[in-house]
Protein backbone atom coordinates (compact mmCIF):
# COMPACT_ATOMS: atom_id res chain seq x y z
CA UNK A 1 0.00 0.00 0.00
CA UNK A 2 1.35 3.42 -0.92
CA UNK A 3 2.23 5.95 1.76
CA UNK A 4 -0.61 8.52 1.87
CA UNK A 5 1.61 11.03 3.69
CA UNK A 6 5.02 11.32 1.96
CA UNK A 7 6.36 13.50 4.78
CA UNK A 8 6.20 10.51 7.12
CA UNK A 9 8.59 7.57 6.80
CA UNK A 10 6.64 4.44 7.85
CA UNK A 11 9.85 3.06 9.37
CA UNK A 12 9.74 5.88 11.92
CA UNK A 13 6.25 5.09 13.16
CA UNK A 14 5.44 3.80 16.66
CA UNK A 15 8.96 4.33 18.11
CA UNK A 16 10.49 7.11 20.19
CA UNK A 17 13.47 7.19 17.81
CA UNK A 18 11.14 7.55 14.84
CA UNK A 19 9.21 10.32 16.58
CA UNK A 20 12.43 12.26 17.26
CA UNK A 21 13.67 11.79 13.69
CA UNK A 22 10.35 13.03 12.32
CA UNK A 23 10.34 15.99 14.72
CA UNK A 24 13.83 17.16 13.76
CA UNK A 25 13.13 16.64 10.07
CA UNK A 26 10.00 18.78 10.27
CA UNK A 27 11.83 21.38 12.37
CA UNK A 28 14.72 21.61 9.90
CA UNK A 29 12.24 22.11 7.07
CA UNK A 30 11.35 25.46 8.67
CA UNK A 31 14.86 26.78 7.97
CA UNK A 32 16.26 27.87 4.61
CA UNK A 33 19.87 27.15 3.68
CA UNK A 34 20.69 26.93 -0.05
CA UNK A 35 18.70 26.17 -3.18
CA UNK A 36 19.17 26.38 -6.96
CA UNK A 37 17.30 29.44 -8.17
CA UNK A 38 16.49 31.51 -11.25
CA UNK A 39 16.49 35.26 -11.84
CA UNK A 40 13.05 36.82 -12.36
CA UNK A 41 14.34 40.39 -12.73
CA UNK A 42 17.52 42.33 -11.95
CA UNK A 43 18.23 45.95 -11.04
CA UNK A 44 21.94 46.40 -11.75
CA UNK A 45 22.09 49.92 -10.32
CA UNK A 46 20.85 48.68 -6.94
CA UNK A 47 22.43 45.24 -7.38
CA UNK A 48 19.18 43.58 -6.30
CA UNK A 49 17.41 40.66 -7.97
CA UNK A 50 14.04 39.01 -7.72
CA UNK A 51 14.72 35.27 -7.37
CA UNK A 52 12.59 32.13 -7.44
CA UNK A 53 13.68 28.73 -6.15
CA UNK A 54 13.79 25.89 -8.69
CA UNK A 55 12.86 23.21 -6.13
CA UNK A 56 9.16 22.57 -5.69
CA UNK A 57 7.38 21.79 -2.43
CA UNK A 58 5.46 18.53 -2.00
CA UNK A 59 2.27 18.56 0.08
CA UNK A 60 1.01 15.82 2.38
CA UNK A 61 -1.12 14.44 -0.45
CA UNK A 62 1.70 14.57 -3.00
CA UNK A 63 0.59 17.91 -4.41
CA UNK A 64 3.41 19.90 -6.03
CA UNK A 65 3.77 23.63 -5.42
CA UNK A 66 6.19 26.14 -6.89
CA UNK A 67 7.70 28.43 -4.27
CA UNK A 68 6.99 32.14 -4.29
CA UNK A 69 9.70 34.45 -5.60
CA UNK A 70 11.85 36.49 -3.23
CA UNK A 71 11.30 40.12 -4.17
CA UNK A 72 14.76 41.61 -3.59
CA UNK A 73 18.05 40.01 -2.58
CA UNK A 74 21.65 41.21 -3.00
CA UNK A 75 23.64 39.68 -5.85
CA UNK A 76 27.17 38.44 -5.26
CA UNK A 77 29.90 40.32 -7.11
CA UNK A 78 33.53 39.20 -6.89
CA UNK A 79 35.60 42.14 -5.75
CA UNK A 80 37.80 43.84 -3.19
CA UNK A 81 40.65 46.29 -2.85
CA UNK A 82 38.84 48.89 -4.94
CA UNK A 83 37.95 46.49 -7.79
CA UNK A 84 34.80 44.65 -8.81
CA UNK A 85 33.72 42.02 -11.35
CA UNK A 86 30.06 42.59 -12.23
CA UNK A 87 27.76 40.70 -14.60
CA UNK A 88 24.61 41.96 -16.40
CA UNK A 89 22.18 39.31 -15.13
CA UNK A 90 19.11 38.54 -17.21
CA UNK A 91 15.77 36.93 -16.44
CA UNK A 92 16.21 33.16 -16.51
CA UNK A 93 19.85 33.15 -15.39
CA UNK A 94 20.60 30.36 -12.91
CA UNK A 95 22.46 30.42 -9.64
CA UNK A 96 22.21 29.64 -5.94
CA UNK A 97 20.04 31.37 -3.34
CA UNK A 98 21.85 31.23 0.00
CA UNK A 99 20.24 32.18 3.33
CA UNK A 100 22.02 34.11 6.05
CA UNK A 101 21.91 33.17 9.73
CA UNK A 102 19.74 36.10 10.79
CA UNK A 103 17.78 39.16 9.64
CA UNK A 104 20.22 41.39 7.67
CA UNK A 105 17.81 44.16 6.67
CA UNK A 106 19.42 46.80 8.93
CA UNK A 107 22.87 45.88 7.67
CA UNK A 108 21.73 46.36 4.06
CA UNK A 109 20.53 49.85 4.96
CA UNK A 110 23.83 50.98 6.49
CA UNK A 111 26.47 48.42 5.41
CA UNK A 112 28.04 48.35 8.86
CA UNK A 113 27.66 46.36 12.08
CA UNK A 114 23.99 46.07 13.10
CA UNK A 115 21.70 43.97 15.26
CA UNK A 116 19.07 41.70 13.65
CA UNK A 117 15.89 43.66 13.02
CA UNK A 118 13.70 40.63 13.80
CA UNK A 119 14.11 37.15 15.28
CA UNK A 120 13.92 35.67 11.78
CA UNK A 121 16.69 33.09 11.17
CA UNK A 122 17.84 31.15 8.10
CA UNK A 123 15.32 32.70 5.72
CA UNK A 124 15.81 33.21 2.01
CA UNK A 125 14.36 36.70 2.58
CA UNK A 126 17.75 37.43 4.18
CA UNK A 127 19.69 35.60 1.49
CA UNK A 128 21.90 36.54 -1.43
CA UNK A 129 22.11 35.25 -4.98
CA UNK A 130 25.28 33.62 -6.28
CA UNK A 131 25.16 33.54 -10.12
CA UNK A 132 26.21 30.24 -11.69
CA UNK A 133 25.49 29.45 -15.39
CA UNK A 134 25.69 25.70 -14.55
CA UNK A 135 25.01 24.62 -18.15
CA UNK A 136 24.73 25.86 -21.74
CA UNK A 137 28.32 27.05 -22.17
CA UNK A 138 31.24 25.68 -24.17
CA UNK A 139 34.90 25.66 -23.12
CA UNK A 140 37.21 25.06 -26.08
CA UNK A 141 39.61 22.13 -25.87
CA UNK A 142 42.56 24.50 -26.21
CA UNK A 143 41.41 26.21 -23.00
CA UNK A 144 40.96 23.06 -20.91
CA UNK A 145 43.83 24.12 -18.64
CA UNK A 146 43.28 27.89 -18.93
CA UNK A 147 41.38 30.49 -16.96
CA UNK A 148 38.67 31.93 -19.22
CA UNK A 149 36.40 34.97 -19.21
CA UNK A 150 34.02 34.44 -22.12
CA UNK A 151 30.50 34.49 -23.47
CA UNK A 152 28.61 31.18 -23.36
CA UNK A 153 29.52 30.20 -26.92
CA UNK A 154 33.21 31.05 -26.50
CA UNK A 155 33.21 33.35 -29.56
CA UNK A 156 34.42 36.23 -27.38
CA UNK A 157 36.91 35.44 -24.66
CA UNK A 158 40.04 36.32 -22.73
CA UNK A 159 42.11 33.32 -21.69
CA UNK A 160 45.01 33.09 -19.26
CA UNK A 161 47.52 30.24 -19.30
CA UNK A 162 50.81 29.78 -17.47
CA UNK A 163 52.75 31.76 -20.09
CA UNK A 164 50.32 33.67 -22.31
CA UNK A 165 47.18 35.79 -22.52
CA UNK A 166 44.83 35.49 -25.51
CA UNK A 167 41.99 37.77 -26.57
CA UNK A 168 39.53 36.44 -29.16
CA UNK A 169 36.63 38.32 -30.75
CA UNK A 170 34.90 38.30 -34.17
CA UNK A 171 34.66 42.09 -33.97
CA UNK A 172 36.88 44.91 -32.70
CA UNK A 173 39.01 45.24 -29.59
CA UNK A 174 38.87 48.83 -28.32
CA UNK A 175 41.44 50.20 -25.87
CA UNK A 176 40.80 53.70 -24.53
CA UNK A 177 43.93 55.28 -23.08
CA UNK A 178 45.77 58.59 -23.43
CA UNK A 179 48.92 56.59 -24.22
CA UNK A 180 49.67 52.98 -25.07
CA UNK A 181 53.16 51.75 -24.23
CA UNK A 182 54.22 48.48 -25.85
CA UNK A 183 57.32 46.91 -24.32
CA UNK A 184 58.49 44.04 -26.50
CA UNK A 185 58.28 42.96 -30.12
CA UNK A 186 55.01 43.82 -31.87
CA UNK A 187 53.88 41.54 -34.70
CA UNK A 188 50.99 42.65 -36.90
CA UNK A 189 49.53 40.06 -39.31
CA UNK A 190 46.77 42.36 -40.56
CA UNK A 191 46.22 46.11 -40.87
CA UNK A 192 47.55 48.39 -38.13
CA UNK A 193 45.90 51.83 -38.03
CA UNK A 194 47.35 54.41 -35.66
CA UNK A 195 45.35 57.61 -35.15
CA UNK A 196 47.37 58.88 -32.20
CA UNK A 197 50.88 58.61 -30.80
CA UNK A 198 52.34 55.17 -30.09
CA UNK A 199 55.57 54.67 -28.16
CA UNK A 200 57.52 51.47 -28.77
CA UNK A 201 60.60 50.55 -26.75
CA UNK A 202 61.48 47.49 -28.84
CA UNK A 203 61.19 46.34 -32.45
CA UNK A 204 58.07 46.68 -34.58
CA UNK A 205 57.49 43.92 -37.12
CA UNK A 206 54.70 44.54 -39.63
CA UNK A 207 53.53 41.69 -41.87
CA UNK A 208 50.43 43.54 -43.08
CA UNK A 209 49.68 47.14 -44.00
CA UNK A 210 50.18 49.91 -41.47
CA UNK A 211 48.38 53.24 -41.77
CA UNK A 212 49.64 55.95 -39.43
CA UNK A 213 47.36 58.98 -39.05
CA UNK A 214 49.29 60.54 -36.17
CA UNK A 215 52.82 60.66 -34.81
CA UNK A 216 54.55 57.38 -34.07
CA UNK A 217 57.78 57.47 -32.07
CA UNK A 218 59.79 54.31 -32.61
CA UNK A 219 62.74 53.65 -30.33
CA UNK A 220 63.59 50.34 -32.00
CA UNK A 221 63.90 49.07 -35.56
CA UNK A 222 61.10 48.74 -38.12
CA UNK A 223 61.06 45.44 -40.00
CA UNK A 224 58.36 45.51 -42.64
CA UNK A 225 57.22 42.92 -45.15
CA UNK A 226 54.45 45.24 -46.34
CA UNK A 227 53.72 48.91 -46.90
CA UNK A 228 53.68 51.55 -44.16
CA UNK A 229 51.60 54.57 -45.11
CA UNK A 230 52.08 57.63 -42.94
CA UNK A 231 50.14 60.88 -42.87
CA UNK A 232 51.98 61.77 -39.69
CA UNK A 233 55.61 61.43 -38.69
CA UNK A 234 57.54 58.19 -38.16
CA UNK A 235 60.88 58.64 -36.42
CA UNK A 236 63.07 55.52 -36.35
CA UNK A 237 65.92 55.38 -33.90
CA UNK A 238 67.79 53.08 -31.56
CA UNK A 239 66.67 51.93 -28.13
CA UNK A 240 68.12 53.97 -25.27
Amino acid sequence: MSNSNPSVDPANSNTLYGLLVHFFKKKMSEFDFCTPAKVVSFDRNKNRASIVSQIKMIGTNNEQFSKKSIASVPVYNAGGGGFILSFPLKAGDLGWLIANDSDISLFLNQYNEQIPNTERVHSFSDGFFLPDPMTGYTIAGEDSANVTLQNLSGDVKITLSNNSVKIKTPSNVTIESPQIDLKGNVKVDGTLTVTGETTLEQNLKVEGNSAVDGNELVLGNIASGANITATGTITPGTPP
